[in-house]
């Protein structure tokens, strides 16, 4: 027998000769056969099955959950009014001081 062996890197392609060695038999070849799927065997992995799925969706509602407690309430109006008030008088005091600056540099 004959065969062309190619080897990675920079080696050539060779010509490989080999000799058949006849062995005496040990075993007989494949062997086919009608086995179908075993009954509990598939019952088990469609209760598996079963078990993830369960488990997936008590994990997708429990995080869901969890967002909605860690979303922030929303303000009410009061506060809203507040908050707005508050940085009106930030930007006021802001201005004053500028102006303050600009007068005392003059």
């Amino acid at each position: 027998m004959k065969c062309y062996v190619r080897l990675a890197g920079l080696y050539p392609i060779s010509l490989l000769k080999l000799v058949l060695n006849e062995r005496k038999r040990v075993a007989s070849g494949f062997m086919s056969s009608n086995v179908g799927p075993d009954e509990e065997i598939e019952a088990l992995v469609d209760l598996s099955d079963l078990n993830i799925n369960k488990a997936h969706v008590a994990k997708k509602a429990t995080l869901a959950k969890e967002a909605q407690v860690k979303l922030k309430p929303k303000k009410n109006n009061s506060q809203a009014a507040e908050l707005k008030e508050s940085g009106l008088k930030k930007s006021k005091n802001k201005k004053k001081i500028a102006i303050e600056r600009e007068n005392s540099l003059e």
